[in-house]
C-alpha cells in the first residue's frame, strides 16, 4: 500500500538523519519523508536488497529535484 507524503513545509536541507529499519514499515516511511524534505539520509537495515532499492529511489528523486532547479547560465551572466 502506498501513501502520499505528508504536506509538511519543514525544510531539512543541510540536516542529516540516520534511519534504522529502513527496509520496511515505519523506517521506510521515515526515510522517504526525510529525503523528500531535503535531509541527507543514512539508511540501515538487515535486508540489503530492499535497502539498495530504497537508496536508488531516493537518489533518483534527488537527481530529479536538482535537475528541475538548475537553470543554464545565460550569455549575459
Amino acid at each position: 500500500m502506498s501513501y502520499p507524503l505528508p504536506n509538511v513545509s519543514t525544510d531539512l536541507s543541510g540536516q542529516t538523519a540516520l534511519v534504522t529499519g529502513a527496509s520496511s514499515g515505519l523506517g521506510l516511511r521515515f526515510a522517504r519523508v526525510l529525503a523528500a524534505r531535503g535531509a541527507k539520509v543514512a539508511l540501515a537495515a538487515r535486508r540489503l536488497d530492499r535497502l539498495e532499492a530504497l537508496a536508488e529511489e531516493i537518489r533518483a528523486r534527488v537527481v530529479r529535484r536538482l535537475r528541475s532547479r538548475w537553470t543554464p547560465p545565460t550569455p549575459d551572466s
